[in-house]
């Protein structure tokens, strides 16, 4: 029979699976419609990883690091960099609301 500290390690596991289960059947359940570009050259001067961040954006309208880096999985340390990255090329402007940094589109290339 196993210890007490895998049985604890496996339901705390099974915590995290459901909760990754219960945030795609959201996503699912809410039927969310990918972002459509008009504009495809333009788009296509960013790298991939710029890509993907600034289509986060736009399809969330304003966003911060934290909230793009929710929906890309990738670290907010990151996602800022990226952010950054788009504001000094002109694709996103950045502006601060509190203490929070807000991230919006600057060039729209999804109309």
């Amino acid at each position: 029979m196993p210890r007490p500290g895998v049985w604890r390690f496996i339901r705390q596991e099974l915590k995290v699976i459901h909760q990754r289960l219960d945030g795609i059947t959201a996503m699912l359940s809410r039927k969310e419609q990918p972002v459509k570009v008009e504009n495809p050259g333009r788009l296509l001067q960013l790298k991939d990883h710029q890509r993907r961040t600034y289509l986060v954006v736009c399809e969330l309208g304003e966003a911060t690091a934290t909230d793009v880096a929710v929906k890309t999985g990738r670290c907010r340390a990151m996602e800022s960099e990226h952010l950054n990255r788009l504001v000094e090329r002109g694709f996103l402007r950045r502006f601060t609301r509190g203490r929070e940094v807000v991230f919006c589109v600057a060039i729209d290339l999804t109309k």
